[in-house]
């Protein structure tokens, strides 16, 4: 009978299990599954995996709940869902059910921000905060989509090797006036700011 190399296993199942270290990640849809959440609402479980540096093909587990009763979790899942290059123009264009969600989200990119939270005794990852770009962008709001035009998410198709390009738009920064500086004399009278009628 051959010898098991339990020492090698045990470290095996202990790597699976390691948590990646908090900060922003790159990741790509395994699975997705349409399920119920214990509440009872739909929701979608996923696996996705790390791309690139050191904790690369690492997986992430994320769960998406649609709660129809509550305004503000709506506003997250879509945000979510916005976040992957799912946007209104996907909705209206697929009316899809659940199911059909799920299958769309497998092999799209996402940027994540990680954290780690104790579950049940041990150091689990969660995704605080998910963005639309697999190219570095980091701090992109929720809200905001990357398109290729009206309702054509930047995204790669499932196989590609290149990853999206984003467009989002970006917010021109507004030029403040500058406020002049009153000259300050030790004479007698009130100092005219300069530039200004008498």
């Amino acid at each position: 009978m051959t010898s098991i190399d339990w020492a090698s296993l045990r470290q095996t199942a202990d790597d699976a299990t390691k948590p990646v270290p908090e900060g922003e990640y790159d990741l790509v849809v395994n699975k997705a599954e349409a399920t119920r959440a214990s509440s009872g609402s739909p929701m979608i479980k996923m696996q996705l995996r790390v791309v690139g540096g050191p904790s690369d093909k690492k997986t992430i587990f994320h769960n998406i709940t649609l709660t129809a009763d509550n305004a503000f979790a709506l506003a997250m899942f879509f945000r979510a869902m916005d976040a992957f290059g799912l946007n209104s123009t996907w909705f209206e264009q697929n009316n899809p059910s659940l199911e059909q969600i799920a299958a769309g989200l497998v092999e799209r990119p996402v940027h994540a921000t990680i954290g780690i939270r104790q579950f049940q005794g041990s150091d689990r990852n969660e995704i605080k905060q998910l963005s639309t770009s697999l190219t570095g962008g980091v701090g992109v709001p929720l809200a905001v989509t990357t398109t290729n035009g009206p309702g054509v998410p930047s995204v790669p198709t499932p196989g590609s090797t290149s990853p999206a390009t984003p467009t989002t738009p970006m917010v021109p920064s507004i030029p403040q006036p500058s406020i002049p500086q009153p000259n300050v004399s030790t004479g007698a009278g009130v100092p005219t700011p300069p530039g200004l009628p008498i």
